[in-house]
């Protein structure tokens, strides 16, 4: 490249060339041409910033009363920030949530005089880029392109780009709840370990004018219509007769499983989060805390004889089961289960 300064994850996630050959025929050389997608990864370049930054606090506060928002920013994309006091002393009278930054009193029995004043001096680490076992990342940024690095193709069939939580436009898509939904990988199986993770925000509107089986977020399964014969399955879904629901059927037993929560539709963006850890334990976490978990009995894989993968839509043997009813946007698949600080650091920074 004449210029390397524009291969900046920051200003640039992708390019696209066209590239063309010919022959060397002498007399009637052919040429053809073809387009090149590169897509850039992000690298750790910058250290987070954090300003001085002064506080009042009347006397006699309560234990826990906040006294203000620490602020501090990373020119990194898709990253979070862990907030840590630096100083023994001063975590005894104070205390920082790691995630967001609010710093709040931990012991009030100090603040007994008239006035008083502390220097608190606060460290913010970046959080581990959650890159680690990532099998497609999709922002929804004006398109529905995979930016995990890993060219996960996708087919957006129906739903339209729209307003995402922070009205930024063109920044999430929009599903009618009928027949609106987006192919992912060629119908080739995404999640080929036992242990994976979705991750994703959803605004749901009302129940799915289609069938009673929810709200559809993301399915990978074959083309079989029942459930119980079904060879492979994973279907996560919201506004299931009031629950959040992941259903499971893996290819080793015909047992199905299923994880259910109680959260009602409230017509808000929520961040949902499904996953099967390596112990076999199941977890559905809603705006970054854990909801429900259960235990999955089998041990067989989730990608045999699978037939279609896509988000927003469940239409076995060709009968359109669900469909979302609602927005989507910032989607994560992993080939793990992400912890539960790694999971909070997704929804504190996606929700800034």
């Amino acid at each position: 490249m004449a210029d390397p300064t524009n291969l900046d994850y920051e200003k640039n996630t992708q390019f696209i060339l066209t590239v063309s050959v010919t022959d060397n025929h002498e007399k009637d050389p052919l040429e053809s041409s073809a387009k090149v997608q590169i897509n850039l990864t992000d690298e750790n370049e910058f250290a987070p910033a954090i300003e001085p930054q002064t506080f009042t606090l009347d006397e006699n506060p309560l234990k826990g009363q906040e006294i203000g928002i620490i602020v501090a920013e990373d020119e990194d994309s898709h990253q979070s920030l862990i907030y840590i006091l630096q100083d023994s002393e001063s975590s005894v009278f104070f205390e920082i949530n790691a995630s967001t930054g609010s710093l709040s009193v931990k012991d009030s029995s100090i603040f007994d005089f008239k006035t008083a004043q502390a220097i608190v001096k606060i460290n913010i680490n970046d959080i581990l880029e959650i890159t680690d076992g990532l099998l497609a990342y999709f922002p929804f940024n004006e398109n529905a392109l995979d930016e995990s690095g890993n060219n996960i193709v996708s087919e957006v069939v129906g739903p339209v780009l729209t307003d995402d939580r922070f009205g930024n436009p063109n920044s999430a898509f929009e599903f009618n709840g009928v027949d609106d939904f987006i192919t992912l990988n060629d119908n080739n199986s995404v999640i080929t370990t036992k242990s994976f993770t979705i991750s994703l925000w959803a605004k749901i509107y009302g129940a799915s004018p289609v069938g009673l089986w929810g709200n559809a977020f993301f399915k990978q399964r074959d083309n079989v219509q029942g459930a119980s014969t079904a060879k492979s399955t994973l279907y996560f879904r919201g506004d299931y007769n009031g629950n959040v629901l992941l259903h499971t059927r893996s290819s080793s037993d015909e047992t199905i499983q299923d994880l259910k929560c109680d959260y009602a539709v409230d017509g808000n963006w929520h961040h949902y989060v499904a996953k099967i850890d390596e112990n076999k334990t199941m977890e559905i976490y809603i705006d970054g805390f854990l909801f429900c978990s259960g235990v999955f009995p089998n041990d067989g894989d989730f990608n045999t004889s699978i037939d279609h993968i896509n988000l927003r839509c469940h239409h076995p043997d060709g009968v359109l089961r669900a469909g979302l009813y609602g927005k989507m946007d910032e989607v994560y698949i992993h080939n793990r289960a992400l912890n539960s600080e790694e999971i909070l650091g997704l929804f504190s920074a996606d929700a800034k």
